[in-house]
């Protein structure tokens, strides 16, 4: 089932989602759900800055300062009023987002923070830390669990092409297949798995579906000082690279898997409090119960997280930002290119997106999952359970 690496307690939350897709949830699990995400988001504000605080001290030395984004055009206008430096390609670039943009998704919603360094004539940008939204992350693991399904409904109909070659005593390769009965096939192959699915038999075969890039920084580093930055992680006690991968096309970045071991002691002096705790509070959690249950969270958790860090020269970044490789635009091609989209995969979107919107959720249980994935639903269904049964969103992702 789906692992985020970057949360602690992730089996447990791997446990819920895997009961949930098979229709067998427990009575403690809205509250422990709740729990999960909004402990693990508090939590990743304080582990975030501390990461991006010794990375950019070491690299470039104090001060360093930071602000708030909650959108994109601010992390784009940051970086365009901020070159590192310039030439023909960077000036292009820069040129063309100041003429247009309403081209550069500005809006889209980010959260994090943007880290410079203060200057008499300009600011340098360093990097800055992100975490991904909840609408993304369950996009991302429905369709990585769709991308599974697929394969196997897939597997299944050749099985059954191969069961007809060896009645009709053929050799595979020569069977000829009219385009209904193909899909005939498909749709056969399609009941058997959403009939293993129903049973728990498809999750118990299920491997683990890693998700690593939860929480992340993205660090301005050119070619010559990659090394050091990586020499700068491994002499951190707390620090060490599980997996470092070079990208390079259109966009040149170094991907760094990084594993973060917590310090117990310094997160339980950390308990929720002011806006964070109003916050919790909000989402149905108890004031009497809150630092009591944080304290648990902590004492019980694994010892370490995974963080991503992406290392990028500055003309790379912006390239990533505004330039061939805009993240928008990357994003909208993954999801045109899904090429399963029927009912189990809606579902499937659906599902994860309802689970990880009731974080917001004020009560500490749901009486019925209203997502079964082996149903037929209409889309307009899916805005009905999240707008009105619940309110805990306005719409659903839909694949």
């Amino acid at each position: 089932m789906i692992v985020i690496n970057n949360f602690l307690h992730r089996k447990q939350l791997a446990d819920i989602i895997g009961r949930w897709f098979v229709d067998r949830p427990q009575p403690t699990d809205v509250l422990n759900l709740k729990e999960l995400v909004n402990c693990n988001c508090y939590l990743a504000k304080y582990i975030l800055g501390d990461v991006a605080g010794y990375l950019f001290n070491e690299t470039h030395g104090p001060p360093v300062e930071s602000f708030c984004a909650t959108t994109k055009g601010q992390l784009k206008d940051f970086l365009v009023a901020n070159p590192s430096y310039t030439n023909e390609r960077i000036t292009a670039m820069l040129q063309h987002y100041q003429k247009y943009p309403q081209d550069y998704y500005r809006e889209t919603p980010f959260d994090g923070r943007v880290y410079y360094k203060p200057g008499p004539e300009r600011q340098i940008y360093l990097g800055c830390t992100r975490r991904k939204r909840f609408r993304r992350i369950a996009e991302k693991a429905s369709r990585k669990i769709i991308d599974l399904v697929f394969s196997r409904i897939k597997d299944e109909a050749e099985t059954l092409a191969r069961e007809r070659a060896i009645r009709m005593g053929v050799e595979i390769q020569k069977l000829q297949t009219p385009m209904q009965q193909r899909i005939e096939e498909f749709e056969h192959a399609e009941r058997r798995i959403i009939k293993r699915i129903r049973t728990g038999q498809f999750l118990s075969q299920m491997p683990p579906l890693d998700i690593n890039d939860v929480f992340g920084l993205k660090v301005v580093c050119e070619d010559e000082d990659v090394h050091r930055l990586t020499s700068i992680i491994q002499k951190h006690p707390r620090m060490e690279i599980v997996e470092a991968e070079l990208h390079s096309g259109s966009y040149n970045a170094l991907n760094i898997t990084l594993r973060y071991h917590i310090d117990k002691d310094v997160l339980l002096r950390q308990p929720p409090s002011g806006a964070a705790m109003k916050m919790l509070l909000a989402r149905g959690l108890s004031a009497e119960t809150v630092e009591t249950r944080y304290r648990a969270f902590i004492q019980e958790a694994e010892d370490d997280l995974l963080l991503e860090v992406i290392a990028a020269g500055y003309q790379d970044i912006l390239e990533s930002e505004i330039g061939h490789s805009m993240h928008e635009e990357m994003v909208l091609e993954q999801r045109a290119k899904q090429e399963y989209r029927g009912s189990l995969a809606r579902n499937i979107a659906a599902l994860m997106e309802f689970m990880l919107a009731l974080r917001r959720y004020p009560d500490e249980r749901v009486d019925d999952i209203p997502v079964k994935l082996w149903i037929k639903y209409m889309p307009e269904y899916f805005d009905t359970v999240m707008k009105s049964t619940y309110g805990v969103a306005e719409t659903l992702y839909l694949a």
